[in-house]
C-alpha cells in the first residue's frame, strides 16, 4: 500500500520518464529538409521546337506544407546546385533545362532511384513542381526562368491531375517584364539569391 509520500514519488518518476520520452522522440526526429539529386542529363525532344533538353529530378524529404515555403526551398536548391544561365551559355546545344521536384516517398524512390516502375506515382500528392530555364525563341542569347508549382487537384477540373501554377522568376524575352513583376515575392527572392 502506497503512502501519500510514495504516491508523490511515483508520480514524479512517471512525469520525469514521460518528459524524457518526449525529449528523446523530438531529438530523434530530424525535420531538416533533405535532397536526393538524380541527374538524367541530356535528352533530345520534339516538344516546343527540336532541341536538346537537360533534366534533373530532386527528391525532397521533410518539405514544409506551405506552398510559398516549398517554392522558396526549390528556388534556393536550384540556385545552389542547378545549372545557371552562365553554365547554359557554355552549352549552346541545350535549349531547355528542367529541375523537377518530388516528395521523397517509398514509391518515388523506387521510381527514380531504383527504377522499378511497379506502382503508379500519384503526382497530385508527390509532385512539388519544377524550375525551368529556357532560351527565348526570338533571341537565343536571352533567357527566361519559370517556376511551376503543383497546387494539387483542381476540384473544378474535369480531369484527374495536378493543377500547376507557373510564374516567371526572370523573363529576358520581354524587356518590360521585370518592372511590372519586381514586387512579386518569388521574383524578389530569386533576384536576391542570384545577386549575392
Amino acid at each position: 500500500m502506497l503512502t501519500g509520500d510514495g504516491t508523490m514519488k511515483t508520480a514524479r518518476l512517471i512525469g520525469v520518464m514521460f518528459v524524457g520520452l518526449v525529449v528523446g522522440l523530438l531529438a530523434g526526429c530530424n525535420n531538416e529538409v533533405e535532397f536526393t539529386r538524380i541527374v538524367k542529363g541530356r535528352t533530345w525532344a520534339l516538344q516546343h521546337y527540336d532541341s536538346t533538353w537537360y533534366k534533373e529530378y530532386v527528391l525532397v524529404k521533410n518539405i514544409p506544407r506551405k506552398k510559398i515555403k516549398q517554392s522558396k526551398i526549390m528556388i534556393t536548391y536550384f540556385d545552389s546546385v542547378g545549372l545557371s544561365i552562365d553554365n547554359l551559355r557554355e552549352m549552346p546545344e541545350i535549349n531547355h533545362y528542367f529541375m523537377y521536384f518530388w516528395k521523397s516517398t517509398l514509391i518515388t524512390r523506387e521510381h527514380f532511384i531504383e527504377k522499378t516502375y511497379i506502382r503508379n506515382i500519384n503526382s497530385n500528392e508527390t509532385y512539388l513542381g519544377d524550375i525551368y530555364v529556357g532560351r527565348c525563341k526570338k533571341d537565343f542569347t536571352k533567357w527566361n526562368v519559370v517556376i511551376g508549382i503543383n497546387l494539387g487537384t483542381d476540384p473544378d477540373a474535369d480531369y484527374t491531375g495536378g493543377h500547376i501554377k507557373e510564374e516567371y522568376l526572370q523573363n529576358d524575352c520581354d524587356p518590360a517584364w521585370y518592372e511590372s513583376h519586381k514586387d512579386n515575392d518569388l521574383v524578389k527572392y530569386y533576384m536576391e539569391l542570384r545577386n549575392k
